[in-house]
């Protein structure tokens, strides 16, 4: 080196070397003094430990020396035998040789280090150990002395002295920082080290390292002394950050390897700042960085199909490559009293204050608004410390928006001032610099060109965007092809109901994707497309024409087309437009079928309403004869005559369901019980095994039970019908929400929809629409009435039927009844005993027939009867047994008179006259709601011809105790 100094790997290697000699030579003399001397007085000839030993008696005197002890002090063996011991000059002892001696006999043991004259006045240091020697019997006998001349360790620590000393001048004027450490604590520092750091040597040594490192470099540092010292091999030289005491950050390449310091292992570090050379680099890599942001933002307009997305990533760019909290554009448009943003970009961790100032009112800002108008930007380093006149707007971004460091550019777009630019912090004063504003001008013109293509982008999108909303506005489907009949446009309608998405189907010819076929033939419209293409004719398709999606799926649609001409009034294509009218035709069905049922409603509902007057006849009379059957084989013949007119009775409900306004005599209640029932009867006696799925929370329900169990009924007969031998039928409830989507013909709200499904032998799928209409059925002496049935009664409940069927397939029906909010537990009615009465009672009915039958039961009953034929007649007998003080009890009155009063105009005047009478309404036609609802129109109970004498029994009871 220049300076003549060695290099500091050498000084390291050599420094290390001579301490390790030291080190030895201590630890020889410690090992060598620790040793203990024998007691008995042959071996110590042979002793080799000392330097010189001898033998005291008690009193002072030399008994016996070795060679060396005598050699030490320049005598002879024999001249020290016998002399006392204080005839030699131990310079410096404070003790006496009488205090020596009492010592060694007290303690056992003394040593100590004095200075030694020889015989010739030479002095040299020595250590004196003494030691006591007892007898046999362990008493104090004699002492043994033993004396080491330390001259040479002496030289020795003198040299190490000197060495010392030359070395740490050595270090004090280093170039580099020099310190010493172990166990994390500043052993020794030169004044190079307190220097870059700040502090003086003395601030620095003792105190921990790790109050001077930078955190992200505690670890490096010491896993790495601990590496070494395991022996490990581990890069000798690192770079590190040291934190001086005005608070900046020095950084320092460091060269550490390991030493031996005051007997314990330590680290030798050399410190070298390299702070300038890493501002450097750090301006070579801004530079390097500035280059690729630029080819990247420059890249993004370029390449991006998306230019918002375009300004997005050049906003981020831009932002990371300033250190911003915030790059933002606002966008100045045209006749508009504010600016708003319409990008930005935050940096991670950063709190978006800003975007509590979305729009920016010119206003608010009226100085800078003015500079950048006029294209000047401007540069706020810390917004706290600008001199510009603007307090007011600069009190509005520092204290109300938290902003401390802003920069805005202008933004033009070819010569037009479209906006600003701007970055922001809302935490620390900006890094940039003045000069750093025409790195982002360079910025600002790369984006304004952006912009540029951002407005025409626009034009074309907004020109799209209305055609895609008039396409995506119209609720019907639009295909348009090329002359050639290759699809060039289809619409989200299209796709739906054709199941071609517009990737799949551009480019595919037209009958590929738009498949036809003729409702009542099946056949499909070949020559369709061609003919509109050839013709424009797509009058052939306009009827019966159903549209056959990608996965088999039919609808019926309505289809238009028209051509496209260019501008010399060629055709160069077409455009079909088509109308889904699914739900439409089957409004229709549905309309026709309530249409035919309420037709025959008219004429079920009278031939319904003179049959059961026939069967109460009939009914109450077979009752009657039982009653005094001579013999069991007349009564089982008449049993089975009653049993027969229950079930034209049965039938006789079933016209009645039909019949116009057939109400349902309603109560709210939980269905699970009502569906098990039902479906158990009616597969009772066969092979159908029957699985139940209905869940817990079923809604109640607001429904005529009686009516309710005979849909029930009929779809299980049915399942047993389909299933020829063995077979399963699965029954599931549910709720369920209907809503406009479903497109079933129902109300929206809340639902019970049961599902009756069956593995028997399915239903073909051209009479399947065909099984809701009456008397049509597929089983030989089948009424045809079941499902009809089971149709007006849900309809007349609010409700619904569908039914889902395929060949060897089974059948699935659906019943969607209206859930209601309270419910009201299930009461079957159970078959109870006559019970004997007594009273008066009026029977006022047009047939004497059924007139002589009430007479009879009510005899037999226990009850007195009179007659009348219409409501004339009954108000007349009314008065005069009320006169007579011999009233009735209670009154039974037809509902219908033909050419007569009938009982509602009948109970409304005895009403008038006596407010308590009690009334029952009896017809054979439950077309009206007064059989519903009697209670409403002033009856106390109803008789729902025709009738078994149990119920004339349990009613008459009823209303008579309530009499009474």
């Amino acid at each position: 080196m220049d300076d003549g100094q060695k290099p500091k790997d050498q000084l390291v290697r050599e420094l290390a070397e001579y301490r390790k000699k030291i080190a030895e030579l201590q630890q020889n003399f410690k090992t060598n003094n620790s040793d203990q001397t024998e007691s008995r007085l042959p071996h110590l000839e042979t002793e080799q430990i000392a330097d010189g030993s001898a033998i005291i008696d008690l009193n002072g005197n030399f008994r016996f020396v070795t060679d060396s002890f005598s050699r030490i002090y320049d005598y002879k063996k024999d001249e020290l035998v016998g002399m006392p011991l204080s005839a030699l000059h131990l310079e410096g002892q404070e003790h006496t040789v009488k205090s020596i001696i009492e010592n060694v006999i007290e303690k056992g043991f003394y040593q100590c280090d004095v200075r030694h004259v020889r015989r010739n006045g030479n002095k040299f240091p020595g250590a004196l150990e003494v030691n006591l020697i007892t007898d046999e019997a362990q008493n104090p006998a004699n002492i043994l002395l033993k004396i080491r001349n330390l001259s040479a360790f002496e030289k020795i620590e003198e040299a190490r002295r000197e060495s010392e000393e030359i070395y740490r001048n050595l270090f004090d004027r280093a170039n580099d920082g020099i310190m010493v450490i172990q166990d994390k604590m500043i052993k020794y520092a030169n004044s190079r080290l307190a220097h870059l750091l700040g502090y003086s040597i003395e601030e620095l040594v003792g105190t921990s390292l790790t109050d001077y490192l930078y955190s992200n470099d505690l670890s490096l540092v010491f896993e790495n002394y601990q590496m070494r010292l395991k022996g490990n091999q581990v890069e000798q030289t690192y770079e590190i950050k040291l934190n001086r005491k005005e608070g900046a950050l020095l950084h320092a390449e460091c060269n550490s390897g390991l030493i031996t310091y005051e007997g314990e292992p330590a680290d030798l570090v050399f410190v070298r700042d390299i702070t300038q050379s890493k501002q450097t680099e750090r301006t070579l890599k801004r530079r390097l960085e500035l280059e690729k942001t630029v080819s990247r933002i420059s890249s993004w307009f370029i390449t991006a199909s998306d230019i918002n997305e375009a300004i997005n990533q050049a906003m981020g760019d831009m932002g990371r490559f300033a250190k911003a909290g915030r790059a933002f554009l606002f966008y100045r448009q045209e006749s508009a009293d504010v600016i708003e943003i319409s990008h930005s970009w935050f940096a991670n961790g950063t709190l978006s204050h800003l975007e509590k100032l979305p729009r920016l009112e010119p206003k608010a800002f009226p100085w800078w608004q003015q500079r950048l108008s006029e294209g000047d930007p401007f540069l706020v380093k810390y917004l706290s410390e600008s001199s510009d006149d603007n307090d007011d707007e600069k009190e509005l971004l520092l204290h109300k928006l938290g902003v401390k460091s802003l920069i805005i550019l202008p933004l033009y777009s070819g010569s037009e001032l479209s906006g600003y630019i701007g970055l922001g912090d809302i935490e620390k004063a900006g890094e940039w610099r003045s000069k750093d504003l025409a790195l982002f001008h360079i910025f600002a013109e790369i984006i304004g060109r952006g912009l540029e293509r951002k407005k025409s982008a626009e034009a074309l999108a907004a020109q799209k965007e209305r055609l895609a909303v008039t396409l995506r506005s119209i609720g019907d489907g639009v295909i348009s092809t090329n002359h050639r009949g290759r699809i060039t446009l289809i619409n989200k309608v299209a796709e739906k109901f054709t199941g071609w998405k517009e990737n799949e189907a551009i480019g595919r010819p037209i009958g590929k994707v738009f498949q036809c076929i003729n409702e009542k033939t099946g056949k499909r419209y070949a020559n369709a497309v061609k003919n509109i293409l050839e013709k424009g004719d797509i009058v052939s398709m306009s009827q019966n024409t159903m549209l056959v999606s990608k996965d088999g799926t039919k609808r019926y649609i309505l289809p238009s087309a028209s051509f496209i001409h260019n501008e010399k009034g060629k055709v160069i294509g077409i455009v079909l437009v088509f109308r889904d009218i699914t739900e439409h035709r089957k409004l229709e069905e549905e309309h026709l079928k309530a249409s035919n049922l309420e037709s025959l409603g008219i004429l079920a509902g009278g031939i319904a309403h003179d049959f059961n007057n026939i069967l109460t006849t009939i009914m109450g009379n077979i009752t009657l004869i039982k009653m005094k059957a001579p013999d069991k084989e007349v009564f089982n013949m008449l049993d089975a005559a009653e049993k027969a007119s229950l079930r034209a009775k049965g039938l006789t409900q079933q016209l009645l369901t039909f019949s116009k306004g057939g109400a349902p005599l309603k109560k709210k209640l939980s269905i699970q019980k009502l569906i098990k029932n039902s479906v158990m009867i009616a597969l009772s006696g066969s092979n159908v095994k029957p699985y139940f799925s209905l869940s817990d929370d079923l809604w109640p329900a607001e429904v005529d039970p009686a009516q309710i169990r005979q849909v029930f009924r009929n779809i299980a007969i049915n399942a047993v019908h389909a299933i020829q031998d063995e077979g399963i039928f699965r029954v599931r409830a549910e709720n369920t929400m209907i809503t406009d989507e479903q497109a079933l013909p129902l109300e929206n709200g809340n639902y019970l929809k049961i599902t009756f499904t069956d593995n028997g032998t399915g239903i073909a799928q051209d009479i399947l629409p065909k099984v809701f209409d009456p008397y049509f059925s597929t089983e030989e002496g089948g009424s045809g009435l079941g499902l009809s049935t089971s149709y007006s009664i849900l309809k007349k409940h609010g409700g619904y039927i569908s039914v889902q069927s395929k060949p060897d397939e089974g059948t699935t029906f659906s019943v969607y009844l209206p859930a209601s909010s309270v419910e009201e537990p299930v009461k079957e009615e159970e078959e109870s005993p006559l019970e004997a009465g007594h009273g008066r009672i009026l029977v006022m009915d047009d047939e004497e027939n059924i007139r002589k039958v009430f007479g009879k039961m009510l005899n037999h009953l226990g009850y007195e009867v009179e007659f009348a034929q219409d409501g004339n007649e009954a108000i007349d007998v009314f008065l005069k047994a009320r006169d007579s003080e011999n009233a009735f009890n209670a009154v039974i009155m037809d509902l219908t008179i033909p050419g007569g009063k009938g009982g509602l105009e009948t109970i409304q005047q005895l009403r008038k006259i006596d407010p308590e009478v009690k009334a029952v309404v009896s017809s054979g036609y439950s077309n009206d709601q007064i059989m519903s609802k009697y209670q409403d129109f002033g009856f106390n109970g109803f008789l729902t011809k025709p009738f078994k004498i149990v119920e004339l029994s349990r009613i008459m009871n009823v209303l008579t105790k309530e009499e009474a």
